[in-house]
């Protein structure tokens, strides 16, 4: 037997066994070996079934290339490749010419039918469908086919705005999951309700297998999250949906999520993965810049921005932006050459009037009041904001006073009052009358502003700041009482937890001062809840038990300060207290190691070296004493007064030694050192008691 015929039988016969195996892969294995090296069309027209049926369809109609076209079912499988390679007219060119050989054949109507859905005609693919065999599957493709059909008119019915239509339309659909629960979202999006809207696109992307339509399930609801101002939770479909698949609409959007929430950092990284090319994209890169204070780079690409996309819609907010980078640099010139730009080119922007007085501020700015008043003055003509309409308007009394309408800016202020009754900024145009007033002692006056401020606003929001501005006339003019009510107001308005804190503290502190120490701890108490204060509030609750003589309570709440707050700033204050209280007991050797270990915390401090010094000397411990006295002196460096008197304090305690040539060293040392004339006073008055001794 010859090699050539052995060849044949080992790669014909598995081949076969394997195609009736239904393993094609093997099959086209052994094929393509005999190909090599005894082909015939038999070979070639096996091999190109087994490399269609095992997915290689580019292989297969290479395959058939070297068959010839006699062969009925040439056509019927080079049909199938090329509707599997998507090429609709090829394919339908080999079902035709399939049907000219044999008109009883029903499978080239199946897939003319399969043809004619893709190119998205329906009607003669029903046609088409109508000649094939009735079958179970036959139903079902035309049931598929129905519902195609009215998805593609929800879709139309869509396009047209007719939202409610399009959703009637796409609840009757029984099939197309995932199609159908996309367009009726969408619909549902379009008429506000985003509830139901999400429901849809939530039950999309939990239980389909159409990882395109996750996709852009995904991206749809994260829009409808960012337009609610859930940003929380339109971060969250976002960082999915890249996780799966990337597009740089959805970049674009966790960019703005990022921009929107101030995180301005991570708004650039993702604006910065997109192409320049795309207006939007390069504006939002240039804008973000703007934010984090990267004037150069944004300047520089928003100039692009103008240059690349000169009929943009973001036009107007980009000319803004690049005059507030050159009214940030004080390059005044320039600001207002591109706001006068942004007025003349985009004078229907809601930035326009925004600009106009952007423009009278710069001219403010400038002390140039002529110009300025005039760019006031235009703004009405340019739809402003209600907020930027009265803001301007109150600008315009402030030029008119520059410009010697007014006696006093005080006196233009009111006249705004007067004639604006309804502004919103009247309680703080008073506020601010009522300022200027105390800055000019006018006590009285600014007293009677703000009591008739608080009086006609009593819910304005400004009301917080409007009682502490009474309370601090109230402390000039020395009206305790007044003082008290206003806080005690303040305590009773609990809308901001930083003005009630601060209303306790101020009448703990008070009552302090009178010694009311009961109304003063039941303040202090208060503030024990609110962590600004909390550390404060123990030292001062502390004070006032080491007051009233409860020392052992007073010691619990310092321990209690120095273990939950260890590096407070009251540590000092703490630490001394407590030493103060065991001198009080006369337990003066715990009152020395409180402050050792004061000083093992905070390190050398003159303050502790003093404070162990009069401890010392207390006791009689004059060398002691000394010693601290000495180092306290070292310590305070430049703090020239208060070396002075450490100084001192060691000449007293060397007094009491006995050693008088050391104290008359310490208060020539202090008389030269010192600053104050009373503390030179003191030290040559007592070296001269010395020295006539």
């Amino acid at each position: 037997m010859s090699s050539v015929v052995i060849l044949l039988l080992i790669t014909v016969l598995p081949a076969k066994d394997y195609c009736r195996q239904v393993i094609f892969d093997e099959a086209l294995r052994y094929y393509r070996v005999f190909l090599s090296t005894t082909p015939s069309y038999e070979v070639y027209y096996n091999a190109a079934i087994c490399a269609l049926a095992s997915g290689n369809v580019d292989e297969c109609v290479n395959l058939f290339k070297n068959v010839p076209r006699k062969k009925t079912e040439v056509d019927y499988y080079l049909g199938i490749a090329q509707y599997q390679r998507g090429l609709y007219d090829e394919a339908e060119e080999h079902f035709h010419s399939l049907l000219k050989k044999d008109k009883t054949l029903w499978q080239p109507y199946y897939y003319l039918g399969l043809v004619k859905l893709k190119q998205n005609k329906i009607e003669e693919a029903l046609r088409y469908f109508d000649l094939v065999p009735d079958s179970e599957y036959k139903r079902r493709l035309v049931a598929y086919i129905a519902g195609y059909n009215q998805l593609i008119e929800a879709q139309e019915k869509f396009n047209q705005g007719l939202y409610d239509d399009a959703i009637t339309l796409y609840e009757e659909i029984e099939n197309l999951f995932g199609y159908r629960e996309t367009g009726l979202a969408l619909s549902y999006t379009k008429i506000g309700e985003y509830k139901k809207s999400l429901v849809l696109l939530d039950s999309v992307i939990n239980y389909s297998t159409n990882k395109q339509i996750i996709g852009r399930c995904m991206l749809e609801a994260a829009t409808i999250c960012f337009s609610l101002k859930n940003y929380a939770k339109a971060q969250a479909y976002l960082k999915n949906y890249l996780s799966i698949m990337t597009s740089d609409a959805a970049l674009f959007l966790l960019g703005k999520v990022y921009f929107s929430n101030a995180k301005h950092d991570s708004a650039a990284l993702y604006f910065g993965l997109l192409p320049d090319s795309i207006d939007e994209y390069l504006f939002y890169k240039g804008r973000t810049d703007f934010f984090l204070g990267q004037w150069g780079n944004a300047e520089r690409t928003l100039l692009r921005h103008r240059e690349m996309f000169p009929h943009s819609s973001h036009g107007d907010r980009a000319i803004y932006i690049l005059a507030s980078i050159n009214f940030a640099r004080k390059e005044y010139s320039h600001a207002v050459e591109f706001w006068k730009e942004l007025v003349e080119y985009h004078p229907h922007s809601v930035y326009a009037a925004s600009a106009l007085k952007k423009i009278g501020d710069t001219y403010f700015t400038l002390k140039d009041y002529k110009n300025a008043l005039d760019a006031y003055r235009s703004v009405k003509h340019y739809r402003p904001a209600s907020s930027i309409e009265e803001e301007t308007s109150l600008k315009i009394y402030e030029t008119l006073y520059y410009l010697g309408r007014y006696s006093s800016l005080i006196s233009a202020l009111r006249k705004f009052v007067e004639q604006n009754p309804r502004s919103t900024l009247v309680p703080k145009t008073r506020l601010r009358i009522a300022k200027m007033l105390f800055d000019r002692k006018y006590y009285n006056q600014a007293l009677a502003e703000l009591n008739n401020l608080i009086h006609d606003y009593p819910d304005t929001p400004l009301i917080h700041e409007a009682l502490i501005e009474r309370a601090r006339v109230s402390r000039r003019t020395g009206n305790i009482n007044e003082m008290k009510n206003s806080f005690h107001y303040l305590l009773q308005n609990r809308d901001a937890e930083e003005y009630y804190s601060y209303a306790a503290n101020e009448l703990g502190s008070i009552y302090f001062e009178e010694s009311n120490y009961d109304s003063a701890l039941y303040y202090y108490n208060l503030l024990l809840n609110f962590d600004t204060y909390r550390e404060k509030a123990m030292l001062e609750v502390a004070k006032i038990y080491d007051v009233l003589g409860q020392h052992k309570e007073a010691e619990t709440m310092i321990d209690k300060l120095i273990t939950d707050f260890p590096a407070s700033v009251f540590l000092f204050d703490a630490y001394t207290l407590k030493s103060k209280a065991y001198k009080k007991q006369g337990d003066y050797q715990k009152a020395i190691t409180v402050l050792e270990d004061l000083m093992k915390k905070v390190g050398e401090k003159p303050e502790v070296y003093l404070e162990i010094g009069n401890t010392y000397f207390e006791i009689d411990d004059y060398e002691n004493a000394r010693t601290n006295f000495v180092r306290a002196g070292e310590s305070f460096r430049q703090r020239r007064d208060e070396a002075a008197k450490a100084l001192i304090l060691a000449g007293d305690a060397s007094i009491f030694l006995g050693d008088k040539k050391s104290a008359v060293d310490y208060y020539i040392q202090a008389n030269m050192i010192a600053e104050s004339p009373t503390l030179k006073g003191k030290a040559t008055e007592k070296m001269s008691t010395i020295t006539e001794e």
